[in-house]
């Protein structure tokens, strides 16, 4: 049904990294073991898109399903065990040589750790918070009573969060998809036609850049939510969410809101004045500089363009983003769980802050972005991507 069928398929994702780019992630690693006193790390990852970036990092495998362990010593070569050749894509040539089958993970980690006489000293867990299981942990524990065991979830967050050179450049294609992806999406918009033929013009793009993992969220009147088998109306705001992972791991995370009539004068007010708050925090967003302070960049240019803020809600502001959707460092205004930290240069950011306004404005002007930190600001992984409402009519 496509008016515009692709217009730029071009845009496929040839960025493969290679041993070069292992190496250099390894070597950040075992520089920041060696500072924690560290004898090995054993990295947990599980399928989901919080959650998978670990060993996508370590070993450039994409987990599908299930659960995966890496035993990264810290003077011999690492081993990822996956539960069956199904829940994981491996590369060839693989980035781990030694990589094995179980139904048993952590019993194959300690006959690893075993073999390489990994046996006492200190050892940190990564995923120790939210993915490892409480199983796994219990095991490790009791196999080895002489080693020290601490969580060494923050080691691996800070190297993660400062990007390659080939990182930034996977993710500023990922966006080029996505940008062409809302783009097709926007043009084969039409009153009768279902959520999901309407996505299926988003997916026709990204499926055929590589990208097969995805989450999109369709806003029309009363309803939001995944894609679902009902008309579009086209007669006011139809907002479209994506979230899509690259062919390489890496993630993005955008909007565009395509409107069938005009915003209201308060509404177009709120939009102009995200978008100088935009601006003004991308001047602002050099190494030093803590979310809560972008986020207080924020709440000043909304303030200062005469609007009275509600009290703040549950919502990321920024996280980092890149081999996981949601990555340290995260900070949202209702500062629960907040962990945040001064930015450093190689950082990147998915941008979606917003506060509610008195009185309520209900549309939201939805603007995302994602940022890279630089010395002199903010760099924008698409320049191109107009964040803008899309007046349809």
């Amino acid at each position: 049904f496509y008016k515009n069928q692709i217009t730029s398929i071009g845009i496929i994702m040839k960025l493969k990294p290679d041993f070069q780019e292992r190496d250099i992630r390894y070597n950040r690693i075992r520089t920041a073991m060696k500072e924690e006193g560290l004898h090995a790390l054993i990295v947990a990852a599980s399928a989901g898109q919080f959650t998978r970036g670990n060993i996508r990092y370590l070993a450039d495998a994409h987990l599908w399903a299930g659960h995966g362990l890496i035993l990264f010593p810290l003077e011999s070569d690492p081993m990822y065990v996956q539960l069956s050749s199904a829940s994981s894509g491996v590369p060839d040539p693989l980035w781990i040589a030694d990589y094995r089958r179980s139904p048993t993970l952590q019993r194959t980690v300690g006959e690893a750790m075993k073999e390489k006489s990994i046996t006492k000293g200190k050892v940190g867990l990564v995923g120790y918070e939210s993915i490892m299981t409480v199983g796994q942990g219990a095991e490790f524990v009791e196999s080895f009573p002489h080693i020290e065991f601490v969580n060494a979830d923050l080691l691996m967050d800070k190297v993660r969060a400062i990007k390659s050179p080939l990182e930034i450049a996977q993710l500023k294609d990922v966006w080029k998809v996505s940008v062409e992806a809302l783009d097709n999406f926007a043009n084969n918009l039409q009153p009768g036609i279902s959520q999901r033929e309407a996505a299926s013009a988003a997916a026709s793009v990204f499926r055929r850049a590589g990208c097969w993992d995805d989450m999109n969220i369709i806003a029309e009147g009363s309803s939001k939510g995944l894609p679902k088998d009902i008309a579009l109306k086209c007669n006011d705001l139809i907002s479209f969410h994506l979230e899509i992972c690259g062919e390489y791991g890496q993630w993005s995370e955008v909007n565009t809101v395509c409107a069938f009539r005009d915003p209201s004068k308060e509404e177009q007010r709120l939009l102009s004045a995200e978008l100088k708050a935009h601006q003004a925090i991308c001047s602002a967003a050099k190494p030093g500089i803590t979310l809560a302070g972008l986020g207080k960049v924020f709440s000043e240019v909304i303030q200062q363009e005469g609007f009275v803020l509600a009290p703040p809600e549950w919502h990321h502001f920024f996280h980092g983003q890149g081999l996981d959707a949601v990555e340290w460092p995260f900070y949202s205004d209702m500062g629960i769980d907040n962990k945040d930290a001064p930015l450093e240069a190689g950082m990147v950011l998915s941008y979606h802050p917003h506060r509610d306004t008195v009185p309520l404005i209900p549309n939201r002007p939805a603007v995302f972005d994602g940022l890279i930190i630089t010395n002199e600001g903010a760099e924008r992984l698409n320049p191109d991507f107009n964040m803008s409402w899309r007046i349809m009519n």
